[in-house]
């Protein structure tokens, strides 16, 4: 009897420990004001996000895949819920942003399907008027050199979906790296934040 107690007792710790291990785990520092810009920082195991007045920089640096898929592409993910929810608070609070896609800038360094990889996204902030801001942005992209034309396709079923939720004009821009890395990034006027003609 004491050793079944015993043993499911060993049991119960040792399934803990394994689950625990197995979180992703999320560090957060809130926004600090320094030298009039404000400065957010998300940090994730192998990745960071940073957002200055003027930068938006998301840095990737681990596996390109895992148990769960396209590791490494998912910061993408993690940037356009990030800067999203950023956008949305500066046009809240009258600071009106827009993406400068002129100069963006998305790298990837040993992207090769197998073993591990550096991947970058730096965005410059366009400080513009309220009707010319945006409060929202999303991504298609493919990370296994997805043909042109179905990843064209699968952008403008997003656009579709899009404009469900979007007023005005949507801006896109291809992003393309040596490594054959290709991603659209999307940027919308979210209808619950702006309205035509403000």
């Amino acid at each position: 009897m004491k050793k079944t107690l015993l043993f499911n007792l060993l049991f119960i710790a040792i399934l803990g420990i394994g689950l625990n291990s197995c979180q992703t785990e999320k560090k957060k520092q809130k926004s600090v004001q320094s030298k009039g810009e404000i400065i957010e920082q998300v940090k994730y195991p192998n990745d960071s996000i940073r957002i200055t007045k003027d930068f938006f920089f998301a840095n990737y640096e681990g596996a390109e895949f895992n148990q769960d898929g396209d590791i490494a592409h998912q910061l993408s993910n993690r940037v356009a819920d990030t800067l999203g929810k950023y956008l949305k608070a500066s046009f809240t609070e009258g600071n009106y942003l827009a993406l400068d896609f002129d100069h963006t800038k998305i790298t990837t360094e040993g992207l090769d399907l197998k073993g591990s990889v550096k991947y970058c996204i730096q965005f410059s902030f366009l400080h513009t008027n309220k009707r010319d801001a945006f409060t929202g942005i999303e991504h298609c992209g493919s990370w296994d050199n997805e043909s042109d034309y179905s990843l064209y396709k699968k952008l403008q079923e997003r656009l579709i979906n899009l404009r469900k939720m979007s007023i005005g004009n949507i801006k896109t821009r291809r992003f393309t790296t040596a490594e054959k890395f290709k991603e659209y990034w999307i940027q919308f006027k979210h209808k619950e934040y702006q309205k035509l003609g403000d």
